[in-house]
């Protein structure tokens, strides 16, 4: 086994290479420690946050068995909103709603029917001075 190869299965590691794409992560020396944001470890098997979505989205279309392509749609959209208030519903909706590429008011209405807590209200963006 190489060192590469090696090095992926640790969480110390230096290098990660997602199981299901390829995709490959690499820290600078001096600049962190551990997996990279949003990667896991399950089974030895490593996936990155990309793939860890796009699977939820496919468990919940699986799970629902839609008969049209735009309830599958739906369905998918759903569940990658449902995995991503999972990790930090503490996370403002437009925020979940860019990394899931849909709409505000969608997040909403999926946090709602699960019923988690309202988000924070959103930062204000501090007034600049006129000089």
């Amino acid at each position: 086994m190489s060192q590469t190869q090696e090095a992926t299965r640790t969480d110390d590691a230096t290098t990660w290479t997602c199981a299901n794409c390829g995709v490959r992560a690499t820290r600078m020396p001096g600049f962190g420690t551990g997996r990279p944001s949003g990667w896991t470890n399950e089974k030895g098997e490593i996936s990155c946050l990309l793939c860890r979505r796009a699977a939820a989205g496919e468990r919940g279309v699986e799970a629902a068995e839609p008969t049209s392509g735009e309830k599958m749609v739906r369905i998918r959209t759903a569940s990658v909103i449902e995995f991503e208030l999972n990790r930090d519903a503490d996370r403002s909706n437009s925020v979940i709603a860019n990394v899931c590429h849909t709409s505000v008011p969608t997040v909403i209405k999926v946090r709602n029917g699960l019923g988690f807590a309202a988000a924070p209200a959103p930062k204000k963006a501090r007034a600049r001075s006129k000089s």
